[in-house]
């Protein structure tokens, strides 16, 4: 009936990569009447299909003699089937073995009102929920769950058998935190079937018997800084790990990874296995993950899991760890010192030929290639229709606040797809007649003619938009008898101006006629007062739907505006971003064809055209927003410089400002076309702009995370707190004998006041920089025993969520202060 109600087994059929991609198969999932599911009446899809034919079916007199060909008129079994299917079934998601598997063992809570009951535990996963507006809503049946005689009960209450499909695959599960866990099991389901299997080297013994189940990689992960390329969740990843992922086609940046620790990021580099750092046995590591990236999501799972995938290649065979039922710390010092490591996990790797000041963790840990690649996410449009950019009301407020309104003119007006003029923009920029588009934009324009249709009349001129009560529209109706005006009820409306929604107005057409010729017609009162009241309805829905919600925003798709992944741009100017050459060629291809005079070579891409592209790029600047647009610096304003990946390269400094990271975060970019945009865009949204309007952003520009620990490493030594002060003027100021953040924002706030921006933001490249190579050198980790020799408060008693985060943030904080005084008692 298509869907699963018993719990797996531990074959499924092999799919087909027909079945995998298929849009014919459909499931229609169990349904939940209410949140107490140790209550719940759970209808699956026979119940459903029966209560919405049930609900078709009328009452036939007894003496109405039935034959086929009446029973087929009053009861079209085929035409309700069909659209019971519409209305309940979704497409079979099947993008990999788990990915079908868990969508068969949904249940959906459709008036949910509480988030979990008690009535959940043991029947649905406590992880497996989506993230957003439907989490509590969609939810994943137990294995040890089944639904029977219409109610989903227990039938195995071992807790490990409460976990769904997906999150009983997760080893070390309860050494992670709640959120990552869930991210973990949803993540395994975007995974990329690779073209060979390989399974996991720790394993829960808990997975399907099935190869088809296997969609990952064990790579060869350390967790250490290494410059810039690995900050903010980047991953760096070797030739041999991108092909040892084993995907239908080759890695490349943007491209988006995942362990089952809920950790995900984008590739920022593929690098020669020579380049990368090695094992004390010479093997070449293959991925590399910053350890700042795990003790603020408290994800120690992965480190566990690296240290013991030692002990699994030593022995030959699959380490198992089923959920909740780990080893102690114990009993994995014991497996480290039989696979001959030492018994805190950690190994001292070379960098080149040099060995790294710090021991690190690093193991085999299974990683998966989801279905976020960055080609699929690179979008350009200069015409209309193909795939533009949205700039929505946030945006256009934002550039309102920062006093951009020509911008706001350019981009909302002059490039918006809804001008009539819009498809040959393109053109006109290509042969120099480009004019700035004149007030009003077709957004307000749309909406005035809107409101002329219900006698509004809105007019803009020097002063600002005046209104006022008009009947000029083209095709004014006039009313067989007054009727009140919807928005104005104390008002009588007797014409209207029917040039709105063709299917309201032709409803208002009709009433009115049917009131006229009844009135024509002498009838009885009644019928006209009801004739009257139908057309003061459909005069009021008519008005209605003169004005949606989304008439009345001021947003637009825009012209000349892409999209893609952000990935780390370590190497590149605080001023620059690093644009797709696919994007760049859209965006600045009638630029270019305009400054040679010749489309041919653009489309070519000649070395004249290369060159002439530089040149034209190196005098522009271009507007990058990530979205939710929550304040001023959500817009950045960068020169444009090429780039060969299929993502933007974007510097690491200015992830702060977007409150963006590199776990697959996507952003748009709009071109300015006219110089007097471009300088409003320079002026206004570039970081020395945003510096210059409010002094106090340089806080957000300082080094952060790798490069911080860095900076702090070299205040240790003498030779250090030079290289320091030949950047800041002056000796650091340290605080328990390193230089912490307080200590970097005083230095770059003393900068900018003695000697402006330009320094300020000069000294903060070059202290990145320090503090990255300082903490590639280091080689710091965090060993798979963090924590574990802390003494931690008693958790909540209540299931107070607010309690419960405070509770993880003050362990995170204890775990943190206690590697810090490690850090500071360490000898170099």
């Amino acid at each position: 009936d298509g869907v699963s109600t018993e719990p797996p087994s531990q074959t499924h059929p092999t799919l087909t990569s027909e079945q995998r991609h298929s849009a014919d198969e459909v499931v229609v999932l169990p349904v939940a009447d209410r949140d107490d599911l140790a209550q719940a009446r759970i209808d699956c899809v026979g119940d459903q299909l029966y209560t919405f034919v049930e609900s078709r079916l009328g009452q036939i007199p007894e003496e109405v003699e039935l034959d086929e060909t009446l029973i087929r008129t009053l009861v079209p079994l085929d035409t309700w089937f069909r659209a019971f299917l519409a209305q309940s079934a979704q497409h079979l998601s099947c993008n990999n073995w788990l990915d079908r598997a868990t969508h068969l063992r949904r249940l959906r809570i459709p008036d949910r009102q509480e988030v979990f009951t008690p009535g959940h535990f043991g029947r649905t996963c406590p992880f497996e929920t989506p993230e957003g507006p439907n989490i509590g809503r969609i939810l994943a049946i137990s294995r040890g769950a089944a639904v029977r005689d219409g109610r989903l009960v227990i039938v195995d209450d071992d807790p490990v058998a409460g976990l769904g499909i997906s999150a009983a695959a997760l080893p070390f599960l309860e050494h992670d935190d709640g959120n990552r866990v869930l991210m973990g099991a949803n993540m395994m389901r975007q995974w990329v079937p690779p073209t060979e299997r390989e399974p996991a080297l720790v394993q829960t013994g808990l997975e399907p018997d099935d190869a088809e189940f296997w969609s990952g990689r064990n790579l060869l992960t350390a967790y250490i800084s290494w410059d810039g390329d690995a900050f903010e969740d980047a991953l760096v990843i070797s030739e041999s790990g991108a092909r040892k992922l084993a995907c239908p086609e080759a890695l490349e940046p943007g491209d988006k990874l995942s362990n089952r620790h809920g950790h995900k990021g984008v590739i920022s580099r593929v690098l020669p296995d020579g380049d990368m750092p090695r094992l004390p046995d010479g093997t070449a590591v293959e991925l590399i993950y910053s350890i700042c990236g795990v003790p603020s999501r408290w994800t120690m799972g992965q480190l566990r899991e690296a240290a013991f995938s030692h002990a699994a290649r030593q022995d030959g065979r699959a380490a198992i760890v089923p959920p909740f039922q780990a080893p102690s710390d114990d009993e994995l010092r014991q497996r480290l010192r039989d696979a001959g490591l030492p018994e805190n996990g950690m190994l001292t790797l070379t960098d080149g030929d040099k060995p790294l000041r710090r021991t690190c963790t690093a193991g085999w840990v299974y990683w998966g290639c989801t279905i976020h690649l960055a080609r699929t996410k690179l979008h350009a449009a200069t015409i209309p229709g193909d795939r533009d950019q949205r700039l929505g009301a946030m945006e256009i407020q934002a550039m309102l606040d920062a006093g951009a309104e020509t911008l706001i003119q350019e981009l909302s007006n002059t490039c918006s797809v809804e001008r009539g003029d819009a498809a040959s923009l393109a053109q006109r920029v290509a042969s120099g007649s480009l004019e700035p588009a004149q007030t009003p934009g077709p957004r307000f324009a749309a909406l005035a003619a809107r409101l002329a249709a219900a006698g509004i009349q809105a007019k803009v001129d020097a002063d600002g938009v005046t209104f006022g009560m008009v009947a000029d529209g083209a095709q004014t109706l006039k009313l067989a008898l007054p009727v009140p005006n919807p928005w104005l009820p104390e008002q009588q409306l007797t014409e209207v101006c029917a040039d709105g929604d063709v299917e309201l107005s032709q409803q208002v057409i009709e009433t009115n006629a049917r009131l006229d010729q009844l009135l024509a017609q002498d009838a009885p009162q009644s019928l006209v007062d009801e004739a009257r009241n139908g057309l003061a309805r459909a005069v009021e829905l008519f008005y209605n739907g003169l004005l949606a919600p989304e008439h009345l925003t001021f947003g637009t798709r825009v012209l000349f505006s892409g999209r893609a992944v952000i990935t780390p741009g370590p190497d590149l100017s605080i001023h620059q971003l690093g644009l797709p050459d696919e994007m760049a060629w859209t965006l600045f291809g009638p630029q270019v064809s305009r400054q040679l005079g010749d489309a041919a070579a653009v489309q070519e891409r000649t070395q004249a055209a290369t060159e002439a592209l530089g040149q034209v790029m190196e005098s522009t600047w271009i507007l990058l927003n990530r979205a939710p647009t929550m304040g001023p610096t959500s817009l950045l304003a960068f020169q444009p410089v090429l780039s060969s990946h299929k993502a933007f390269r974007l510097h690491p400094l200015a992830c702060r400002l977007l409150d963006a990271d590199f776990d697959g975060d996507q952003a748009a970019v709009f071109l300015p076309l006219t110089p007097a945009a471009v300088a409003a865009a320079k002026d206004r949204f570039s970081i020395a702009g945003h510096l210059r309007h409010n002094p106090d952003l340089v806080e957000e520009l300082l080094p952060s995370m790798d490069a911080l620990f860095g900076l702090a490493c070299l205040s240790r030594s003498e030779e250090g707190t030079q290289a320091i002060a030949a950047i800041t003027g002056e000796a650091p100021e340290l605080s328990g004998g390193i230089w912490t953040r307080g200590g970097v924002v005083r230095a770059l706030r003393g900068i900018l006041a003695s000697d402006g921006i330009d320094a300020v933001l000069k000294a903060i490249e070059e202290l990145m920089h320090l503090g990255f190579a300082a903490a590639r050198r280091e080689g710091a980790s965090l060993g798979p025993f963090l924590g574990t020799t802390v003494d931690l408060p008693q958790p909540p008693v209540s299931d107070d969520f607010d309690q419960w985060q405070a509770y993880q943030e003050e362990i995170c904080s204890l775990s943190l202060s206690k590697t810090r005084r490690s850090f500071q008692n360490d000898s170099t």
